[in-house]
């Protein structure tokens, strides 16, 4: 049986490239490329901040996509810039947050401090 448009999924992949590799070396240490350091404007001294924020680059790049429908993709967004500016809350809780507020049921009651800084959000 097709599958409806409301049902479809994605079977493709989504490639990323790579703007450029390191090594890390036995001490821990790793060289930023000459382009790289260029483009974020770092030289000696500057201090880079690792994030480990895979899943919410990829969601980015889904919610972009030209060819890929997400469901309730304006939330999803909405959660991204939420998350982006307060990652100590997670996404997952920007998530609710959003969905709560598009279906209109805000305040949004929670024990999570974090969370509870939130516009729209209580803490119990």
């Amino acid at each position: 049986m097709a599958e409806s448009v409301a049902e479809a999924h994605y079977h493709g992949t989504i490639s990323v490239m790579a703007l450029a590799r390191s090594r890390l070396t036995a001490q821990g240490q790793i060289s930023v490329p000459a382009e790289i350091r260029r483009k974020l404007g770092v030289g000696p001294g500057s201090v880079l901040e690792w994030h480990e924020e895979g899943e919410i680059d990829a969601l980015e790049m889904l919610l972009n996509h030209v060819r890929l429908t997400v469901q309730d993709s304006d939330a999803a967004a909405a959660a991204l810039v939420e998350f982006r500016k307060y990652p100590a809350v997670g996404f997952a809780d920007c998530l609710i947050l959003e969905a709560t507020r598009k279906a209109g049921h805000l305040p949004l009651g929670t024990f999570d401090r974090p969370l509870a800084r939130l516009q729209g959000v209580h803490e119990l």
